[in-house]
């Protein structure tokens, strides 16, 4: 994680690092409940069985009273509803799962799209109209800087999908809109995780880019 924010609370700069720390602990918790988890037995299971028993992990870590104090402010929700203009009700989009740090008002939000990659055609649905483009058109996380994308891994090691996602995201501009100096690469966002890259997108359509965090997690 980022070191603990010191500049001026009005500044750009605390602001960023304030948002920075917040992702570290989501992927910490991410990567608690990760931990919990038996990976081979769900090396055939779908998405959202796998995404299920993640939650429930990661519940399990914030109410266990040896956890570290600090999960107790944070909440992980499973397929939570996202209100947008002009969807309401069961017509509302669900995004696959979502933290948020509780506190007095509304507290911070990481959106989480996740995708099984478990043949080379499986990177197309992971890139898009139902993984990655949910992010980059708006449908999720439309009012956040960040976002996180889950890769569930069922075939082949983190280095082989971790190649083609940068392939694939490395070239400023194209279908994925990346900025100048945002391609794909690995970040230390959490020292619990050793596979979490990051990418750097513009938005038309929201009028504001977005940082996707893109986590693999081995099942196979």
């Amino acid at each position: 994680m980022g070191s603990a924010p010191t500049n001026n609370a009005t500044s750009p700069t605390w602001r960023q690092e304030l948002r920075w720390a917040f992702v570290g602990r989501c992927h910490d918790l991410l990567a608690m409940g990760y931990t919990r988890l038996h990976p081979s037995s769900l090396q055939a299971a779908e998405e959202t069985e796998i995404t299920g028993d993640l939650v429930d992990a990661i519940r399990a870590v914030t109410e266990d009273p040896d956890s570290p104090g600090w999960v107790a402010r944070y909440e992980c929700a499973d397929d939570p509803p996202i209100t947008t203009a002009g969807r309401r009700g069961k017509r509302r989009r669900r995004v696959d799962l979502a933290f948020v740090r509780t506190q007095h008002g509304r507290g911070p939000r990481f959106q989480v799209e996740a995708k099984r990659l478990y043949c080379p055609a499986s990177l197309g649905e992971y890139l898009g109209k139902d993984g990655l483009q949910r992010i980059l058109n708006g449908d999720y996380a439309a009012d956040h800087p960040d976002a996180g994308m889950l890769g569930y891994l069922q075939s082949e090691t983190p280095a082989a999908w971790a190649k083609r996602l940068g392939s694939r995201l490395g070239q400023v501009g194209g279908e994925y809109a990346v900025r100048e100096g945002g391609g794909f690469r690995q970040v230390p966002v959490s020292r619990r995780l050793s596979h979490t890259y990051r990418s750097r997108h513009d938005r038309s359509s929201v009028g504001s880019p977005v940082d996707i965090y893109h986590t693999l997690l081995t099942f196979n």
